[in-house]
């Protein structure tokens, strides 16, 4: 049943990632205004959230599909977020926010096309904002332009510490106790966490290939295959290293 309102209202003590929860089991239970009212209100309060920009916002495009409000509501968020950035107001997270939200919607269309343009304007800014933007500049075959403003070796730092980090969440309380209510999760945490790594390291292998950096490419590639032997990885990083992208940019 699709709830039309909603009269929720968050406690004073209210804690961030319990609303991030609620807001996906009500979704999931159809209670869509009551999802969508802790959407917002995670989305405005919850700035410091590792997934503000990422899961949240996932859920959100979800519940999307099937509530139109929570559509109406993610555009005008959007749409504020281009605001700020022509009114040169917190420039890069507006930014971060603009690609990340296009990004669920299927519109990166839109974030390379303020990326040209943020480049016109202020160069620093636009090297600030480029791994914001990188997806979107792919899909609009902008490798070139990648090529200006990544920097391959952070990049591969910045995973390699995000997979180092995702390694270690087995040994998490609340992981364990979710561990017990689903015994498929820690299978399912492994091979997400593993095709993430493989993925965004394909990502920069191919993006080198394509800039003609093929001695970075493989120096990469190698780097990649000590930190993780798998066979997914090295089919994957085989492709990139003939300038193919990983399987997430074929839709």
């Amino acid at each position: 049943m699709t709830d039309q309102s909603s009269g929720w209202k968050p406690a004073d003590y209210q804690n961030f990632e319990s609303i991030h929860t609620e807001a996906c089991e009500d979704r999931r239970a159809g209670r869509y205004a009551e999802a969508l009212a802790k959407r917002v209100w995670y989305h405005e309060n919850a700035i410091e959230s590792p997934v503000r920009l990422s899961f949240a916002l996932g859920d959100w495009a979800e519940l999307s599909q099937v509530y139109h409000p929570a559509l109406e509501k993610l555009i005008v968020i959007r749409d504020t977020a281009k605001e700020k950035l022509f009114n040169g107001n917190d420039r890069e997270e507006s930014f971060h926010e603009f690609a990340s939200i296009n990004q669920c919607l299927g519109d990166e269309r839109l974030t390379a096309e303020m990326f040209l343009w943020l480049e016109i304007q202020d160069a620093d800014l636009t090297r600030k904002c480029y791994p914001s933007a990188e997806s979107a500049l792919i899909r609009a075959g902008e490798y070139q332009l990648c090529g200006k403003y990544m920097d391959p070796h952070e990049a591969f730092q910045q995973r390699l510490h995000i997979f180092e980090h995702q390694k270690r969440l087995p040994d998490n309380p609340l992981y364990q106790k979710l561990r017990t209510a689903r015994p498929d999760l820690g299978p399912l945490v492994e091979k997400a966490t593993k095709d993430s790594f493989t993925n965004s390291i394909a990502t920069i292998v191919a993006l080198l290939v394509l800039n003609d950096r093929k001695v970075e490419a493989q120096e990469i590639a190698g780097r990649a295959m000590t930190e993780l032997n798998d066979g997914n990885l090295d089919s994957t990083i085989a492709s990139a290293l003939e300038g193919i992208f990983p399987p997430a940019y074929d839709n």
